[in-house]
């Protein structure tokens, strides 16, 4: 039954809707429902609707839905929400919302972590997204017999050259009684679901950070330009943009310098010499611990290395049977103008127990902390797990190290830094390793 005597009707031409606690606009003295109190509704109200929002107090940005013929109180509020959300624009707010799936009976209340790298290169003016991405998504929902269930999905490898088929996703059930119940519910409703919104990630990405760079770009379009199109643009360091450091195209020696830094990485394995000394270079091994099929390894001095899909690469220095390995190591996200990595891996055997020593040269400082846990991440654990499969596989012949086959400039800076590091690696060795070192000295005087 509704009390026409009791209340106010919204003033908006097509709702008219009875409302007992309407809204009463301070500048049309008109009331309106809940559905309609906003400004952008008023049809019929005289305030100027283009008032600028007003900003936030903490980031400065126009807060979206507020303005000056607002409520104090409902624009506080407005811009309180704001802040709470992290001081979000109205695009990344959207954005947010898009990435909340919803599956049936299944929804991502949020991502838990996302890790690993994300760079932007640029190549024959194309700019070319690189990442590889490990996230962990949270869900939650309600099995067949309506009871609530919540977890989370693992996505262990993410990257930019990933089909979309073939990612592999990892469904935990935070109760595991509900395991069979739930699990084909989540794969049927949400996996689709979130791989449709990992399908347009790269391109998501190219649009976010070359949107803000074109349009923050002081260098204005000119004649100079014209004569010199090949030549790019210079930005006077006071008029630079503020945008995270990324590498974008190929920058010179001379326009960029990349701090580098050395660290060491100590792990254990419970096999042989080797065994772990096969496991690095035996192809078929490699392959097994990598899981990728693409990988290109010929375990000679001088010889190439490509692995995780062409993210690694590097070419083979240095071979002592079971016990030293010595190769050139590079991310594919690297400028050119960056020198390759050297790594070092040295080979203890004792008693039931493999102790691998890494010694990494000439990383870049910003990196250091990313790669050191993609050593434990993507080879230390890896190889551990798969011991195993890795033992049915027969081992390949182990070579002696001869001259590498590589160019004269990078084989002279290879040794230098062989040099330079040579004690601290064998400071700690066992009593082969003072040899070991003295052999490398006349090696390296006689080659080099």
């Amino acid at each position: 039954m509704e009390l026409y005597h009791i209340g106010k009707q919204c003033a908006t031409p097509d709702c008219h809707q009875l409302d007992f606690l309407p809204f009463n606009c301070h500048t049309c003295k008109k009331s309106y429902c809940l559905d309609h109190k906003d400004f952008q509704h008023h049809i019929s109200c005289s305030r100027p609707t283009a008032a600028a929002p007003l900003p936030c107090p903490k980031c400065s940005n126009p807060v979206n839905g507020t303005s000056p013929y607002q409520t104090k109180e409902y624009s506080e509020s407005m811009i309180q929400a704001h802040i709470d959300n992290g001081c979000q624009t109205p695009e990344q707010e959207a954005k947010q919302r898009k990435m909340v799936v919803h599956g049936g009976a299944f929804v991502i209340t949020s991502v838990a972590s996302i890790d690993g790298d994300c760079d932007l290169n640029q190549k024959r003016g194309k700019t070319m997204p690189v990442y590889d991405l490990q996230i962990v998504l949270t869900w939650k929902g309600t099995d067949s017999s309506g009871a609530h269930a919540s977890g989370q999905i693992s996505i262990p490898e993410f990257m930019h050259d990933s089909e979309m088929a073939h990612i592999e996703m990892v469904i935990a059930v935070d109760d595991k009684k509900q395991q069979t119940a739930v699990r084909k519910g989540v794969i049927d409703a949400l996996i689709p679901a979130v791989k449709e919104v990992l399908a347009s990630f790269k391109w998501d990405m190219v649009a976010e950070n070359t949107k803000p760079a074109e349009k923050n770009s002081p260098t204005p379009a000119s004649s100079d330009k014209k004569e010199n199109p090949t030549s790019p643009s210079t930005v006077p360091p006071h008029q630079a943009p503020k945008m995270d450091p990324v590498w974008i195209g190929t920058p010179t020696s001379a326009t960029l310098k990349v701090k580098t830094a050395s660290f060491g990485l100590e792990t254990q394995f419970a096999c042989t010499a080797s065994d772990i000394y096969d496991s690095f270079l035996n192809p078929e091994r490699v392959k097994i611990w990598t899981r990728d099929k693409g990988v290109v390894l010929d375990p000679r001095p001088g010889q190439e290395l490509i692995l995780f899909g062409g993210n690694v690469s590097g070419r083979i220095f240095e071979l002592v049977p079971c016990s030293k390995i010595v190769y050139t190591w590079r991310l594919k996200s690297w400028p050119p103008s960056l020198q390759s990595s050297l790594v070092t891996l040295l080979i203890d055997e004792f008693d039931k127990v493999v102790r691998v020593r890494v010694k990494h040269v000439d990383a870049p400082v910003d990196e250091i902390a990313v790669i050191k846990r993609n050593w434990e991440a993507y080879y230390f654990t890896p190889i551990r797990e798969s011991l195993h499969i890795l033992a049915t596989i027969p081992k390949v012949t182990a070579v002696v190290a001869s001259k590498p086959l590589v160019n004269a400039e990078e084989y002279e800076r290879i040794s230098k830094s062989a040099k330079t590091t040579a004690h601290d690696l064998n400071e700690s060795h066992d009593s082969k390793e003072p040899m070991s070192f003295w052999f490398a000295v006349l090696y390296i005087f006689l080659f080099c």
